[in-house]
């Protein structure tokens, strides 16, 4: 579970290629924000269990999963990435939702058609393609741990092997996020992206200001947790 507005992981469940998105997807929602979903990853059955119990969505379809029943209720403005929108039912004419959902189709970056159908009654089409969009950070985020945390070759082909590198890259991943969006705030001198930082990092090249900052928030986080004079622990000098 990915939180793009924050660029944090939330939660991990791990699987293995036999089993279905669909048996973690559950597992993974959450009880409070709006919850983004791609194809394969939720059952139109759910649709109405979540309705029910108030949990917001916005989940990608299939073109063959959507059984319109209404006119479409806008007319984009020319701007618009949102192609049309209106109310369907969702799943297969033998077994569809016992009532109608509203569904939105935009264009995405190459002009093909995004369906997803959503329980955001009180935002605007366009918001609702925005929010998908977002998803895509997720994506961005899986390829920057293949290109700067060193998985994309695997250590072992066991499955415990397995996990403890991609575990290992995740906390990484979480570490350096935290020690960037903590310090970063108080650079005057210096401007740098979180990929530049973590290169400079894992370089050992770190700008001096930037350097103290996040030397003096890990001395401030482990003097937290020694035992007083039983674990002395000595502040970084940088003159």
């Amino acid at each position: 579970m990915f939180r793009c507005a924050h660029h944090t992981l939330c939660r991990v469940e791990e699987s293995i290629a036999r089993v279905h998105d669909t048996h973690r997807a559950e597992a993974l929602r959450i009880h409070e924000g709006i919850s983004v979903y791609d194809r394969g990853y939720v059952h139109f059955q759910w649709i109405e269990r979540w309705e029910e119990q108030g949990h917001r969505f916005v989940i990608r379809l299939r073109k063959n999963a959507i059984l319109w029943e209404d006119e479409t209720w806008t007319c984009p403005m020319r701007s618009s990435p949102v192609v049309y929108d209106g109310l369907a039912f969702i799943g297969c004419e033998s077994k569809m939702t016992k009532k109608r959902y509203w569904v939105v189709t935009f264009l995405n970056d190459d002009q093909k058609p995004i369906h997803v159908v959503t329980n955001l009654w009180t935002e605007s089409a366009e918001t609702i393609a925005e929010i998908y969009r977002t998803r895509w950070q997720v994506e961005v985020f899986f390829r920057w741990i293949k290109q700067q945390l060193q998985v994309k070759q695997l250590m072992g082909t066991c499955k415990n092997s397995v996990y403890n590198q991609l575990y290992g890259a995740l906390i990484a991943y979480v570490l350096l996020r935290w020690l960037y969006q903590q310090t970063q705030p108080h650079w005057k001198f210096i401007r740098l992206t979180f990929t530049e930082f973590v290169r400079k990092v894992r370089l050992e090249q770190l700008p001096k200001e930037a350097a103290y900052w996040v030397s003096d928030l890990i001395f401030t986080q482990l003097r937290s947790f020694s035992f007083g004079s039983f674990c002395p622990i000595d502040r970084p000098d940088f003159n």
